[in-house]
């Protein structure tokens, strides 16, 4: 779906950064620190950048317009310290350690690097310091956090991989590329805003999942105990919540099939392509709702405790008779399909005039 062009081979050139132990929460604002050291190094365009820190690390594009900064890349380290010799850089030709020799390093030091386009970046930050990206075009971005949040602006790229044990994700913008994957644990969130991919994968343990915009081929979203929110979602969609929670779809057009042991599902889709099925395996309810239901609504087989449907398919559909659960079809030519069961709960089946916004 997306290629980026002049794709080379990448050299296994290695350049990491290492900082001291820190603490850390979120990213302070630079504006309020001295800039305390700065080093360039000038990198040719198959440069692979390895960033290994214990403070907050942004990295963002070169200065486009600063022709001489081209095939340089930039790293200066933000602190309340005005001390530069508490800085020192060793290098070698395979590696850049920028090293913090004070035993207490503030916690709100941050490491800003600047990188030409085309790159593998990877980082990774231990405790809880944090990463930023923003505005960068790349062959692969990978980011690893322990405690520390992730927040990715505008980034495209053929991959992207975010893995966080305890942090907060978040992307704002679009993200763009041909394979995204998003990961959290414990009970911390993912949050997006615009993606398009082609293939795109979230995955948390408690925390929540909400995605504002979805043009994904394949998208396929777990949670262990999460609530999931998904708008303006389309094409192809997994969706497993193997424990409890919450799922809630508005603007829906495309296949589903999803997949909750209990709670509550709530969608509003536009259109129902292939075979699409909803299924909750022990306690739970579906709401669906469809504008102008009689053209949109595909051959249904719905099986609940207690089933209600709008008067426009009861017409048309029926009730199975002396069934437990309760069984109702909605006969239609057979090239779309939609399947509900939840067989110790309800479904609710209804017409909607609510606008649907692509």
């Amino acid at each position: 779906m997306f290629s980026l062009t002049g794709r080379r081979h990448l050299h296994k050139v290695l350049k990491t950064l290492r900082l001291s132990f820190a603490d850390f929460s979120n990213l302070p604002d630079i504006k309020k620190l001295n800039a305390v050291r700065t080093v360039e190094k000038t990198i040719d365009n198959n440069t692979s950048i390895f960033v290994e820190s214990p403070i907050h690390v942004k990295i963002q594009p070169i200065d486009v317009n600063d022709l001489n900064a081209h095939n340089k890349l930039t790293m200066t380290l933000y602190s309340h310290g005005k001390d530069a010799s508490d800085f020192q850089v060793k290098q070698t030709s395979k590696r850049l350690e920028l090293l913090n020799k004070n035993t207490a390093s503030d916690k709100n030091d941050v490491c800003l690097i600047q990188v030409p386009y085309q790159l593998k970046v990877q980082v990774s930050t231990s405790d809880n310091a944090s990463v930023h990206l923003s505005k960068l075009e790349g062959d692969e971005f990978i980011v690893k956090t322990q405690k520390g949040a992730v927040n990715v602006t505008d980034i495209k790229a053929q991959n992207i991989k975010i893995e966080t044990v305890e942090g907060e994700v978040t992307t704002e913008g679009r993200i763009q590329a041909s394979n995204i994957e998003l990961k959290t644990g414990l009970n911390s969130g993912i949050k997006c805003h615009n993606v398009m991919a082609n293939s795109f994968i979230v995955s948390t343990h408690a925390g929540p999942i909400a995605v504002k915009s979805c043009y994904s081929d394949n998208s396929h979203f777990t949670t262990l105990m999460g609530n999931i929110r998904l708008d303006h979602l389309h094409r192809s969609v997994l969706i497993d919540i193997i424990q409890r929670g919450n799922l809630h779809i508005t603007g829906f057009s495309g296949n589903i099939q999803a997949s909750l042991k209990s709670g509550e599902v709530y969608m509003h889709a536009s259109q129902l392509m292939e075979k699409s099925s909803i299924f909750i395996h022990e306690k739970g309810k579906v709401e669906l709702l469809i504008p102008d239901i009689i053209n949109n609504l595909p051959a249904t087989n719905l099986i609940a405790e207690k089933i209600t449907v709008d008067d426009k398919i009861l017409k048309l559909g029926r009730f199975m008779d002396d069934s437990h659960p309760k069984r109702f079809r909605f006969e239609k030519e057979p090239h779309n399909e939609l399947h509900i069961v939840c067989k110790n709960g309800s479904i609710d089946l209804k017409e909607t005039d609510l606008p649907f916004i692509v």
